[in-house]
């Protein structure tokens, strides 16, 4: 049952990883290997995305002892259609901030998806969702912009 359960997210996740990877091998002038370069932390991300997919593949090792069986079926969690739905509605939020950040630029592109991704998410008032989305994009611009001199979209 568990095996059966987590060949979705798995496969997903590899699928999602493979297609991020190969645009980050796409883009022009942004070595793979440069840390520098614009295409470093996408493929970084997408290898480290692409391994925890397989990972999710493999099977798990079965325990003997009726102690790590009760442990077991206490940890064992089963993907619900409502789950995969939040884990694709989290997606669309995604690549909507994706195209967002060719329309608009990066700082109100991330402000929209920062408020739009803990509204989501529920459990953040109002004001602390704005206070967060404020504080990121302020900490982001004197981190990168300032003390770093990366030029954002």
């Amino acid at each position: 049952m568990q095996v059966k359960n987590s060949l979705g997210p798995g496969i997903i996740m590899i699928v999602v990883s493979l297609i991020f990877l190969s645009q980050a091998f796409l883009m022009e002038k942004a070595p793979i290997l440069d840390p520098a370069s614009g295409s470093f932390l996408p493929a970084l991300i997408s290898i480290i995305m692409l391994i925890a997919g397989v990972s999710v593949l493999l099977p798990k090792k079965q325990s003997t002892t009726d102690t790590d069986k009760e442990t077991k079926n206490a940890t064992d969690e089963t993907f619900t259609l409502s789950d995969y739905r939040f884990i694709l509605v989290f997606f669309a939020f995604i690549v909507v901030y994706v195209v967002l950040l060719s329309v608009i630029s990066f700082f109100p592109a991330t402000f929209i998806f920062l408020i739009a991704s803990m509204y989501y998410f529920k459990d953040v008032s109002w004001k602390v969702n704005i206070l967060v989305s404020v504080g990121s994009i302020i900490v982001i611009y004197f981190l990168f912009s300032q003390l770093f001199k990366i030029i954002f979209p």
